[in-house]
Formats: C-alpha cells, structure tokens, sequence
C-alpha cells in the first residue's frame, strides 16, 4: 500500500503494539524503514519533516520517534526544541538517525533514547528498537 504523506497521515498496522513514527526526507529512507519495520509487526506513522512529525504526534502519540536530523522545512534539532517546549511529551523517546558524526555528543546533550549513525546495519536498530520495548515493561 503507497500512500504518501500529503494524501492521508500513514498510519498501518494499528494492531501492532508499538507505533513508530519515522521523521525523515529521504522518501527511500522511509520506504525502507516502513517496509522493515511492518515486516517487524509494528504500526508506522510517516513524516517528511520535523513540522509533519510534530502534526504527527499531535495526531497519534507514537511510543517511539526515529528521528532525522538535516531535513528541510524544520529538520531534527528544530523538532527536538519543540518537543522539549511541550511537557506531555518529554517523556516520547526518540532515536536519531544521522549520516553526521560530529553530533554524537550534541545527541547526547538533547532528550533522545540513542544514536544511530547512518548508514546503519538494520540489525542494530531493530535491536536498539527492542531495547526500548526491554525499557518500557
């Protein structure tokens, strides 16, 4: 099922237990994850942008927010600003997925779950993926 996220906010899946929402520009990037992600059994929710992610989460609180960081309209560290202004979601864990490696310790200094450098092996985000779902019991 293609459908884009200017025609319907994506939402699948939604008996899955975990809903992510994936923040990235990169139109293949979220093909990707989507397709890995619902093969894993989870719902997903799709955003082009930080400003689409923020509507997104406003609209269906994910459990879990992949994050990019360099995005147009508002990119990662905007959306992380704004998240921080909204105290329903300081707990919402978010994942950053980067090609940049100079923003580890930035990362570090912001209210994410974790880092992951792109290009990533899936293997290790699906398992940073189901360390959120170890934290959460």
């Amino acid at each position: 099922m293609n459908i884009s996220v200017n025609e319907h906010p994506s939402t699948y899946n939604m008996g899955a237990s975990l809903p992510i929402l994936v923040v990235d520009d990169d139109q293949a990037m979220r093909n990707m994850l989507e397709t890995v992600l619902l093969d894993e059994g989870y719902s997903v929710i799709l955003a082009r942008n930080g400003k689409e992610g923020l509507e997104m989460v406003a609209q269906q609180r994910p459990a879990l927010v992949l994050l990019d960081l360099m995005m147009p309209v508002m990119d990662g560290w905007q959306f992380l600003d704004a998240i921080k202004q909204l105290p329903e979601y300081a707990d919402l864990p978010i994942l950053l997925l980067s090609a940049s490696r100079q923003i580890v310790n930035t990362a570090r200094d912001n209210p994410v779950k974790g880092f992951i450098s792109k290009p990533f092996e899936l293997a290790k985000l699906l398992s940073s993926i189901d360390q959120h779902k170890q934290d959460k019991r």
